[in-house]
């Protein structure tokens, strides 16, 4: 996996811990084993969890919106991890959505149930397709 992609699967870690504990996102990052890490692997998993955190409010509306049928009181807490993270990967960083629409259904092919990787493709493609440029 890329350092990148590593980096996506810490931050992933640290918003599924938020989701099921009361927990600042700072004690969380402590608490996590980042000693096979490389540094810049792990301040980009943190950046990448905090600018979703920062942001929390705004992109729970928008899996709200996309999600139909689904209210996020029900949605697989791995899921729920990867939809913030891939949101605000999109909206508040200059990562190519391609790029991030792709690692989010590849971590939740690994991580989380059989079908959530077209959960999260159909949630991520519809916002991709209707929100963001495709210039980019």
């Amino acid at each position: 996996m890329s350092k990148r992609g590593n980096s996506r699967k810490l931050a992933m870690r640290m918003l599924y811990q938020m989701g099921i504990r009361t927990t600042e996102l700072a004690i969380i990052f402590e608490d996590l084993d980042k000693g096979a890490y490389a540094e810049d692997t792990v301040n980009w998993a943190y950046h990448l969890a905090k600018v979703t955190q920062d942001h929390i409010d705004d992109i729970d509306k928008i899996i709200e919106t996309y999600s139909i049928d689904w209210d996020m009181d029900r949605l697989n807490q791995v899921d729920k991890a990867l939809l913030r993270l891939g949101i605000g990967e999109i909206n508040y960083t200059d990562t190519p959505y391609q790029v991030v629409l792709n690692e989010m259904i590849e971590l939740s092919k690994t991580y989380s149930t059989d079908e959530s990787s077209k959960f999260i493709n159909g949630i991520l493609g519809k916002y991709v397709n209707e929100a963001c440029s495709q210039d980019s």
